[in-house]
């Protein structure tokens, strides 16, 4: 009667239970009387390892809460490079400050890298601004941030450094640089303008952003960033970057995406956009 209660179920279908233990044992595991119930030899040897096989299990299911504690905790954003001075990464930080029981972690990919990411279920949610809306997959919920211009960047006395603006016509021709790779079309509305009009443009890579900044200075080249991307280094002149494509930015995530960190997550970016 005490185990049956210990075990929150009735003496009958305990003493059931133990019958069907022993039928599949093949072995008596307990002797039975009016007063008493006690161990047999047999079940004195199955004992032991009932206890270590009980243990394990509570072992394994201590780890599966654990498991799932932790990613129920966990946040996973993605962004793209050349948008990690959008104001969103500063709202990341605020967002980091003001939950400190969220670990979050950041993921830096190009824009397709992302999208699969999102698909697989991999990554929670990320930043990523298009030239084409149309690229997004329907299967991921998208809330508009803003678009995002580009600037040309030239020395002080470059032709375009007196322009209200360029056009695609304007930088035909320069020589352009680039931190790491050159972005695609997928992210700049140069780029698309670039194919469109089939030209031909030299390219150098540079590295990093400072290499970047120092050639421009050095009136060996021109470059084009988005206008999130700051600051801009002294002696080098923005200039607008006029095109009929814009790079709007969106935050994805996964519809089939149920974690509630996630959902709280876009309620703070929501909350944020209406406050710029």
């Amino acid at each position: 009667m005490k185990a049956s209660k210990r075990l929150f179920i009735t003496q009958p279908a305990l003493t059931k239970q133990i019958a069907r233990l022993e039928s599949d044992l093949g072995v008596r595991l307990f002797e039975r009387s009016t007063r008493s119930v006690a161990l047999t030899d047999q079940g004195d040897i199955f004992l032991p390892a009932a206890k270590a096989a009980l243990g394990e299990i509570d072992a394994a299911v201590a780890d599966m809460r654990h498991a799932r504690e932790t990613k129920e905790r966990s946040l996973s954003v993605g962004f793209v490079y050349l948008f990690l001075s959008h104001p969103v990464e500063r709202w990341l930080e605020d967002y980091c400050s003001s939950h400190p029981e969220v670990v979050v972690k950041v993921e830096e990919r190009d824009v397709l890298g992302l999208i699969e990411l999102l698909v697989g279920g991999s990554l929670d949610a990320a930043v990523l601004g298009v030239t084409d809306p149309s690229l997004l997959p329907d299967s991921l919920n998208r809330l508009a941030i803003t678009t995002v211009t580009e600037q040309i960047l030239v020395w002080e006395d470059h032709p375009l450094a007196s322009r209200d603006y360029a056009t695609i016509d304007d930088i035909i021709g320069e020589k352009f640089v680039y931190p790491y790779i050159k972005p695609t079309t997928i992210i700049s509305p140069l780029q698309r303008d670039l194919k469109e009009k089939g030209a031909n443009i030299e390219y150098v890579q540079a590295g990093f952003d400072s290499n970047t900044f120092q050639l421009v200075e050095e009136k060996r080249a021109i470059t084009a960033i988005p206008n999130s991307h700051l600051p801009i280094e002294q002696r080098i002149i923005s200039v607008p970057y006029r095109s009929d494509y814009e790079n709007r930015v969106y935050l994805l995530w996964d519809k089939s995406n149920g974690k509630r960190i996630v959902e709280n997550f876009v309620r703070y970016i929501s909350k944020r956009i209406r406050e710029i």
